[in-house]
């Protein structure tokens, strides 16, 4: 019964819907929900082990290093002689001796080269013909090295008190005692600091050089090298000629050379001043000085002669001094 009631009132409707004109109608959509986007899972990782560190190794401490060995000097005593070759070698923890021979047949020249280098006190020393009283009778070089028990030794200056030529000298001294007191000549000096001095004639005294601390002079002549120049007039000088020789040189505080020049023989006539000179110069010395020479030169190792000289028939000169260095019980004291 109900029903039928509301059915006029549907079609009532349905009339009123037919009669109204057609709208657009314009539904507008929402965007779609924007989603996270979800990542692709990948394979499973499988999470890297950490490591444990290894410890680092303690560094291996360095080996102190052992102090550079002295090409020069040596914990004992060596020796070495070789006549034949010309090459003598003497070491010690004081002294070094190096000695070599050239024998240069262009220019007729024999000449004997001893480097020598000390240290520790070490020093040069006087030789004498007679110990107790310096400059009397003269003897053989090779006694006086033998009673000194020298290492390496060459004749002095000629110290004479007795002779004329003391005239043309300076100043002498030897351990501290004077000779000669004169100033006619340059006067060589060994400083107490190693190092050599060269004193004009008439500059230094006996008594001025004594209270700088010298201990030892030459005075022969005349200087060859002063302050690393060859000198001048030497071209001049009264024993410019070619001769055997002996010299002194210094290259460095404590670090000397000795020179010996063979002459008056058929294989060596000997060597001018000039020449000397440049030869000591070659080596870098400082200060050269000339010795007694002639039939007086000679060098001596270990007690023995090693130069040659053949200018007369009874050899070398008697001298009455030397110029010594080092003490060996090694040579030979003779009788």
């Amino acid at each position: 019964m109900r029903f039928r009631k509301l059915i006029p009132l549907f079609f009532a409707i349905l009339l009123l819907a037919g009669c109204t004109q057609t709208s657009t109608v314009i539904v507008v959509t929402p965007p779609p929900a924007v989603s996270e986007p979800q990542s692709t899972p990948g394979p499973t990782s499988v999470p890297t082990p950490s490591l444990t560190p290894e410890p680092a190794p303690s560094p291996t401490p360095e080996p102190t290093p052992s102090p550079t060995p002295n090409p020069y000097f040596s914990d004992q005593e060596e020796v070495t002689a070789d006549p034949d070759s010309g090459h003598w070698l003497y070491r010690s923890p004081t002294l070094y001796v190096d000695i070599q021979r050239t024998i240069d047949k262009e220019n007729k020249q024999v000449y004997y080269v001893a480097d020598v280098r000390v240290r520790n006190g070490e020093r040069e020393r006087s030789g004498f013909s007679t110990p107790k009283r310096p400059g009397g009778k003269s003897t053989d070089l090779k006694k006086i090295v033998r009673y000194y028990k020298a290492v390496v030794a060459v004749n002095g200056d000629f110290l004479d008190n007795n002779s004329s030529d003391k005239e043309r000298k300076g100043v002498i001294i030897r351990d501290g005692q004077v000779i000669v007191d004169k100033k006619k000549a340059d006067t060589l000096a060994f400083m107490p600091d190693g190092t050599m001095k060269v004193f004009a004639a008439g500059q230094a005294d006996a008594e001025s050089l004594l209270a700088q601390g010298i201990q030892t002079t030459y005075s022969f002549g005349p200087t060859l090298i002063n302050n690393g120049v060859i000198q001048e007039g030497l071209d001049e000088h009264r024993l410019r000629k070619p001769n055997p020789r002996t010299a002194v040189g210094y290259i460095e505080p404590s670090h000397y050379l000795l020179i010996v020049v063979e002459g008056r023989s058929k294989r060596a006539k000997g060597m001018t001043l000039v020449e000397l000179a440049e030869l000591f110069a070659s080596y870098g010395c400082e200060i050269a000085y000339n010795l007694d020479g002639g039939a007086s030169a000679a060098m001596t190792f270990m007690g023995e002669v090693i130069s040659e000289y053949q200018g007369s028939t009874s050899g070398q000169r008697p001298v009455p001094d030397a110029l010594m260095f080092g003490y060996s019980e090694l040579v030979d004291s003779g009788d």
